[in-house]
């Protein structure tokens, strides 16, 4: 009963991460048009890549740290409130709380149709490369 989870767990995460690392390791050849990747186990791409993005990468650790702290900040005691403080208003605050929880589904829709929007990344590159027309008119929604 467990192999399909295994077998997912090898095509959707093992590999992809397997190829990763091994492409992190990898030195690089070829020219700009045709590059190829060579595995030789070169770690200095980590020290490149961290002094190339240290400024990013800082600044990506400060805001998630910055929004765990807010998040356990407000959950915690909110938490501690509706299970043993709240009496009759147990549901009230539940039925607060659960929609701001459900608003964050959209946001992967909401990236996707930016991404993919006519005026989007994944158009416009189409485009540049001579795939869709470079007017755009085959991808303009209708009643936009």
């Amino acid at each position: 009963m467990i192999l399909p989870a295994l077998a997912y767990l090898a095509i959707f995460f093992v590999v992809p991460f397997w190829s990763l690392f091994r492409t992190s390791l990898s030195s690089s050849g070829g020219s700009f048009y045709l590059p190829t990747l060579t595995f030789t186990w070169d770690f200095g791409n980590y020290g490149q890549a961290l002094t190339a993005y240290q400024d990013q990468i800082v600044r990506s650790l400060t805001y998630a740290f910055t929004a765990t702290v807010i998040s356990l900040v407000i959950s915690y005691p909110l938490a501690y409130a509706i299970a043993f403080k709240s009496g009759r208003y147990k549901n009230l605050l539940l039925g607060l709380v659960i929609p701001a929880v459900l608003r964050d589904i959209p946001g992967p829709h909401s990236a996707w149709k930016t991404i993919l929007a006519d005026d989007g990344f994944v158009v416009h590159t189409l485009g540049s490369v001579g795939l869709l027309p470079s007017d755009g008119g085959c991808c303009r929604l209708a009643g936009r």
